[in-house]
């Protein structure tokens, strides 16, 4: 497994410098102008050794491209004190690519065979592409290309926040899902309605425009919780996906959709790693139980794998010879004795 360069990533003033101007010199969340030493240039893979690993495991599972650098802009979004210190750095919210979007990475590694699957760096890079027009290898893609560049925000311990909230002094705008992109909605469109939903972008922000007191609930419970909220925040989808696989370890609530699709992702990527086994559908010859004393002779499989056996419900498994695998876990790889 390749292993990151350095263990303490610390941001240079030049890549602060690259980080605030790419966020305009705002909070990416809250879309607040802080003073200069109230703007926090945050680390989306930690700068501590801690993030060392968590780099080492992203590669690893194929979620970033080996190389990836914590102490280059990509790795980094402007906060505020609030955001960064009272919610991401204490692991109650996180970013999230949006349900669409993870949605349909579930279902590319479910239909695609693990020894064809792109590395999810790579799928994510050809999504990027479709989205200017480039024609990709990939399956129907069309419907998510709205949602590639968008986030939501997760609430990862919702009994912890209850009756929290992030304040904030601009308005975005509402926008309505119209074919492939989201437009400005009309003047009298209900946030609540559906296909309609405020989208933050740090990037098109201007200091002209006019101060509004708002808030972003961040409980459930709140009567404005459930209207439809995305960010646009400069950094790539599979570091955020990434984070936030994470950031629910911990999670032992179900969550929400996002976090549900990103439990399936990461599941799947680790078992991918020690390979999987071969389950053939029962035929339509009399069904045997496992306890029947005139049980025919078991078979055994061509590849010299252990024999075929039936299970109660009827299904024939094949379970392969004991193999040795590479283990899934952080650090240099070692040999497993898969025992069955």
């Amino acid at each position: 497994m390749p292993r990151p360069k350095d263990a303490r990533a610390d941001f240079s003033k030049t890549t602060k410098d690259k980080i605030r101007a790419k966020c305009n010199d705002r909070c990416a969340i809250c879309l607040q102008k802080p003073p200069n030493q109230g703007r926090q240039c945050a680390h989306l893979f930690d700068a501590s050794r801690t993030g060392a690993k968590q780099v080492e495991v992203a590669i690893y599972m194929g979620m970033i491209s080996p190389g990836y650098q914590r102490s280059s802009p990509e790795n980094g979004m402007v906060q505020c004190p609030t955001c960064h210190l009272a919610f991401f750095d204490s692991e109650h919210i996180a970013l999230s690519p949006t349900p669409q979007v993870l949605k349909y990475i579930v279902e590319y590694l479910r239909a695609t065979d693990a020894a064809e699957r792109k590395p999810l760096y790579e799928v994510f890079r050809l999504l990027n592409d479709a989205l200017e027009g480039i024609d990709v290898d990939l399956p129907d893609m069309a419907s998510i290309l709205p949602f590639l560049d968008l986030y939501t925000l997760v609430v990862l311990l919702p009994d912890k926040l209850n009756g929290s909230e992030i304040p904030a002094h601009h308005l975005p705008d509402l926008f309505i899902l119209d074919g492939s992109q989201f437009v400005p909605a009309p003047a009298d469109t209900l946030p609540n309605a559906r296909g309609v939903a405020r989208i933050f972008d740090v990037s098109v922000i201007s200091d002209e425009l006019p101060k509004a007191y708002y808030t972003i609930p961040l409980s459930p419970k709140h009567a404005e919780f459930t209207q439809q909220r995305y960010w646009r925040v400069p950094a790539k989808p599979e570091v955020i996906l990434m984070m936030l696989m994470e950031r629910i370890r911990g999670v032992t609530e179900p969550g929400c959709e996002e976090i549900k699709f990103a439990r399936v992702i990461y599941c799947t990527l680790h078992l991918q790693k020690i390979g999987e086994y071969e389950v053939n559908p029962p035929n339509s010859k009399k069904r045997m139980s496992e306890d029947d004393n005139n049980e025919r002779p078991h078979k055994v499989s061509r590849s010299g794998g252990l024999p075929l056996t039936k299970g109660r419900s009827g299904l024939r498994i094949r379970i392969p010879a004991p193999k040795t695998v590479t283990s899934c876990g952080p650090g240099p790889p070692k040999a497993l004795r898969l025992k069955i």
